[in-house]
């Protein structure tokens, strides 16, 4: 199999749809309604695109249960391959639609009403029906001709000068990645010990008739089946369970147990901090984002939690005066491209555009993490990324700018862990090989 057929292979849709259902996708209605305007307002503000397709769903209430998850499937779908139903569509006249239609296709909605749909609602040249049925096949072929920095853009769904960083980055693991990445992720907890033991967790959870496993690399995690319904596990169950996936729960894993204060530095709404907090309650625990929303978020399952935790907005990209000027430990989970997550934001991918990568922005937040740690304290640094340059690059760019610091290797930070999430002297986990997000981590120690 050659590596364009590996990839068309990879990014199809990987769900069986009711045929009731398909039936219904280019047929005037409802269904048809609701998909076409959701992902007409995504492409006009793929910033948003997140607000935008659960919204569209939360408040399409023409839909009936039964209709609402397969229609997401499809947005999220359509997130996924925008780029290859785009290149497609052709000269539509209504590209949404268009990418609707053909996804539709593909899905097996019958010719004669596929054909009778794209003419009277969308126009223009309607592309041959044998080429979208078999996309796999048609991809193939067209991607025969293109350059690889375009190949990996439309097979990833994102520029081609993304699509070349992944296909650097990656190499032949590139297919492997995408079709976990259009996989559903499993339902992620963090089982809070103090309450619990994850073994009773998981026990209690099985005893619900819920299929879970203990995580096996996550020490504390849980994974339950994509889609279980949380609601209904009894309240001192669900008190000690915490949403969370296994690669970020990992990420806390690298703090030294007996650490005392720590700076949670791009906290969001707070996983790695209450995981911090829950090891040893009675430590300082300070989170700091730009986002005071996600703060709000944070001291409401802070307190759900029991746990103490000063949660403080930062100004103007400081870390207020309220944080000790030193602490023994910071953790850095930069912005990135969020490559690692993309079968949880599958419309993350619109996001980026051929803009420089965000290298700059990580750099900015690693020095102003190094400028906090005492000496002997270590500084976290984490992303959501699958990509070198965003990675182990920013390691080496950040040691020369700080000859101060040195690298820990993981297997000595964290030595409990598994030696399948370990890279050298880094935690590398991704969804192809280990089912879990795509994160890095590294543990980098102040020595002077």
């Amino acid at each position: 199999m050659t590596d364009v057929q590996a990839l068309s292979a990879a990014i199809m849709p990987m769900r069986t749809l009711d045929p009731r259902f398909v039936a219904r996708l280019v047929t005037p209605g409802r269904v048809r309604d609701v998909g076409w305007r959701t992902w007409a307002a995504v492409r006009a503000d793929p910033r948003h695109a997140s607000h935008t397709l659960r919204d569209g769903l939360r408040q399409a209430r023409q839909l009936h249960s039964r209709e609402r998850r397969p229609t997401g499937d499809l947005l999220v779908d359509l997130a996924r391959l925008h780029r290859v139903l785009d290149a497609f569509a052709g000269a539509a006249s209504d590209r949404a639609a268009a990418a609707w239609w053909l996804l539709a296709v593909h899905h097996g909605v019958p010719e004669a009403e596929a054909a009778d749909t794209w003419d009277a609602a969308i126009g223009g040249a309607r592309p041959a029906f044998e080429a979208a049925v078999d996309l796999p096949a048609s991809l193939a072929a067209r991607w025969a001709g293109l350059a690889p920095a375009a190949v990996a853009g439309e097979a990833a769904g994102v520029s081609d000068d993304v699509g070349a960083r992944l296909a650097d980055g990656l190499g032949a693991a590139l297919p492997a990645f995408l079709a976990a990445s259009a996989r559903r992720a499993p339902v992620a907890l963090r089982v809070d010990t103090r309450r619990m033991s994850r073994d009773a967790a998981l026990a209690q959870v099985r005893a619900r008739g819920i299929d879970a496993a203990a995580s096996p690399v996550a020490p504390h995690g849980l994974r339950l089946p994509t889609g279980t319904d949380l609601r209904a596990l009894p309240r001192d169950l669900a008190a000690a369970l915490h949403a969370q996936d296994d690669a970020s729960q990992l990420v806390a894993e690298l703090v030294p147990a007996d650490v005392g204060t720590v700076l949670d530095l791009c906290a969001g709404a707070g996983g790695k901090t209450l995981a911090l907090a829950a090891r040893a309650p009675g430590a300082r625990r300070f989170a700091t984002d730009v986002r005071p929303s996600a703060l709000d978020t944070l001291r409401r399952r802070a307190q759900a939690a029991g746990v103490a935790v000063h949660a403080v907005a930062l100004r103007d990209g400081r870390v207020p005066d309220v944080v000790p000027a030193e602490v023994d430990a910071v953790v850095v989970d930069a912005p990135c491209t969020g490559t690692g997550v993309w079968r949880r934001h599958p419309e993350w991918r619109l996001r980026l555009g051929p803009a420089d990568p965000p290298t700059p922005v990580q750099d900015a937040v690693l020095d102003e993490g190094a400028a906090r740690v005492a000496p002997g304290g270590v500084l976290v640094y984490a992303t959501c990324s699958v990509l070198p340059d965003e990675d182990e690059a920013r390691v080496d760019a950040f040691l020369h700018r700080h000859p101060g610091f040195e690298v820990v290797p993981v297997a000595q930070a964290a030595p409990h862990l598994a030696d399948s999430v370990q890279r050298g002297a880094f935690l590398r986990t991704s969804p192809q090989d280990h089912d879990t997000d795509g994160f890095f981590g590294a543990v980098l120690r102040r020595v002077r």
